[in-house]
Formats: structure tokens, sequence, C-alpha cells
């Protein structure tokens, strides 16, 4: 089997996702390819509008996330508010016709059995394709946060793979048929669900076996509040010499190099790793902003979670809601008043912190990626016959 895996920068939870998707058909011996479709439009034009786009969310995400999550709302009324009006579309769907002729030709030919999108603008790409007559093959939404975000429906997908059963009345609300919401799971990479413990990771990551260690992460994009965490419980715990913190920057610079200066004896400082599954495992609880693929690695490799900062009004409050109601993580509304006290708490009560990955284990599926592997397979080969 041939696939296309098709994902968008804005955020590494859906390249992430295409990766996990990617080695998990190849795996299976199947070919997958992973693109931006913007990298159709050629290399200057697709450089440019790929870079505007992805830039812009980055910027936004880490400078003003109040203002991202303002334009969020904006596009949730704009789709309530016309959602029953068939020919008005949403702004996302009418900016992305360009690809549209590129892209007919790149399916023509490599004659994919089937596509996957694990972002809304590749989804809005075929959508509009198909509706202008275009031979577009089997399409697959891959959700990547724990609710049904604005437009998902526009994209009519032959099949949408969503995150949990929970969700299938949401989707049903927005007029998605029944038949085509499959709740398989957010697919994460298979070295997340690899059965280590938390004193096999240290020693992999030349960790100090006696030491508690607690990551706090702001994402791929290195935003929320991860200065302020950082501060505050560097500060708090200056003087315990069995714990330590790692802090993961992302792509910001900025907060890299300040926080180098001010706590390289008690942070860890991390721009980017390979290795999110071995720290994760090796520390008592992540500390992050609730992007919903990191957070179902987290889930998955069993660590205790607390929540600080979502992006206001998207789909971070909604994953908050989700792993609360379900006892997989716990919510430091205001980090300078809660934060340290929460850390606390999971260090004296290991009980809790057992409790939470029993939670998680029942709740998230580890094994997303191979089903919806199995999925496509079934389904595309129920379609050839």
């Amino acid at each position: 089997m041939k696939v296309l895996i098709m994902a968008n920068g804005t955020g590494g939870g859906h390249l992430a996702a295409a990766s996990a998707l990617q080695e998990a058909f190849e795996q299976r011996g199947h070919e997958a390819t992973v693109m931006d479709p913007f990298s159709l439009l050629g290399d200057v034009r697709g450089r440019l509008k790929s870079g505007f786009i992805n830039n812009l969310y980055i910027r936004s995400v880490q400078f003003v996330p109040h203002l991202f999550g303002f334009v969020y709302r904006l596009g949730a009324m704009y789709w309530r508010l016309f959602r029953n009006v068939p020919q008005v579309k949403s702004p996302v769907y009418y900016s992305n016709r360009s690809v549209w002729k590129p892209l007919e030709a790149l399916f023509e030919k490599e004659q994919y059995d089937a596509v996957l999108t694990t972002h809304l603008y590749p989804g809005e790409i075929m959508a509009g394709m198909r509706a202008h007559g275009y031979k577009v093959p089997p399409t697959y939404w891959i959700s990547t946060d724990y609710d049904c975000i604005p437009f998902t429906e526009e994209a009519a997908c032959d099949h949408y793979i969503i995150a949990h059963p929970e969700l299938v009345p949401d989707y049903l609300h927005w007029h998605i048929p029944e038949e085509r919401i499959h709740p398989l799971g957010i697919p994460v990479r298979t070295k997340f669900a690899e059965p280590a413990t938390r004193e096999q990771a240290k020693r992999e990551l030349g960790l100090n076996p006696d030491k508690h260690y607690f990551l706090i992460s702001g994402g791929s994009v290195g935003s929320g509040k991860l200065v302020e965490a950082v501060t505050l419980l560097a500060t708090h715990y200056r003087d315990r010499e069995d714990v330590e913190f790692i802090a993961i920057c992302g792509k910001n610079e900025w907060i890299y190099r300040q926080m180098k200066k001010l706590f390289s004896h008690k942070v860890h400082m991390l721009r980017h790793t390979d290795r999110m599954a071995e720290y994760m495992r090796a520390c008592d609880a992540v500390i992050t902003k609730p992007g919903g693929l990191s957070s179902t690695e987290a889930a998955v490799t069993g660590t205790a979670l607390i929540f600080i900062s979502p992006i206001p009004g998207g789909p971070e409050t909604a994953n908050v809601r989700f792993f609360e109601r379900h006892g997989m993580a716990i919510y430091a509304e205001t980090v300078a008043l809660e934060l340290t006290d929460l850390v606390q708490e999971l260090l004296s009560q290991p009980a809790e912190v057992e409790q939470m990955a029993r939670h998680q284990q029942e709740t998230v599926n580890a094994h997303a990626a191979a089903d919806i592997v199995s999925f496509v397979e079934n389904t595309c080969a129920a379609k050839a016959t």
C-alpha cells in the first residue's frame, strides 16, 4: 500500500502525529510519505507561504497567546454562524486554491491508495478539490486534540479518526455522519509505549538515579509560562539537592538563552531533543502546556502530568478538561500560586502518581498508530473489492 500523509508546521504535534503514522505504516511494509502540501508550489512560493503560515502561528503563540485564542474563537463563531449555509465556506477553504492543480498532478503520478491529514489545511485543500471535480484518493482525518475543532466537517473526509469514544457526540453535533467517525486515538511513536522503568530511563540519559526530575516543556514552539514556571520551581527547590528540572525550550531561542544564564546549576536546559520519550519516562512529572500530541505522549509513558498556560479558548482548553475529567492530569490554573504546591503533592504522594498512571493507561490508546494502519488497510481493501 502507498499512502501520503499531509501535515503542516503550525505546531509540532501535527508533524509528530504524521511521523508516528509514517513509522507505523513502514513497520507494516507499506510506503508512506510525509509532505507539507505548500511545498508543491515550488521552492520560492512554497517556502514563502508555508513559512508565513508557520511563523505567524509560532510568533502569536509565543508572544500573544490571548490574541491567538481570540482569533480561534472568532473562527468558531464564524463556524457556528454559517454551518448550515453550504455555499459559505471558511477563509481557510478559499485560501488554498493554489495547491489544487499541483496536488492533482501528484495524485496522478503517484497513485496513492490513501491520503491522511493531521492538519486542517490539507483537509480543506482536498475538500475543495473534490467539490470542483478533481479526483482525490480516499481521505482520512487524524485528530491531534481531544476536541472537534472548527471547520472539521468542512474537510468532508471519508473517515475521521478521533481521540476517544467520548468525543463522538461532538462530531455528530457538527453533522459528520456517524459511520465516518472512528475513535481509535491519537497516534504516537512506538518508543513512547516501550515498557522501560524510570530507573532505566535515567540510566540511558546519564541522570542521577537518586534524584527527582521534573520535565518542563513549552511544546515545540516554546510557548506558555515557561520562564515563570522554571524561575518559580528552581527558586523554591534551590536547597533541595535531590530535586532538579529539565527544561525544553523548543524554537524559543530567547527563552533558552535567558534561562541558561540564570539556572544552569538547577536546570538542565535543552533546545530540542529526539529523546523525549526517555526524558518523560525518567521524570516524576511533566509540566507542560496541554498540546494534544505531547499530552498523549506523556500519558502513554505513564508519567504524571501538570498542565500550565493553555492557549485560551482553543483546543488546549478542551484537552485540559478531558484529561482532568479522566484523572490523567492536574491543572495549575495560576502558575504563581499553585505550581509549587502541585509539584510537592506529587513528590509526597506516590499513590496519587500511580493512580494517575492507571487512569492514563485505561483512557489513552498507546497503540493508536498501529490501529489506524490496520483500519486504513481494511477500508482500502474493502473499497478495492
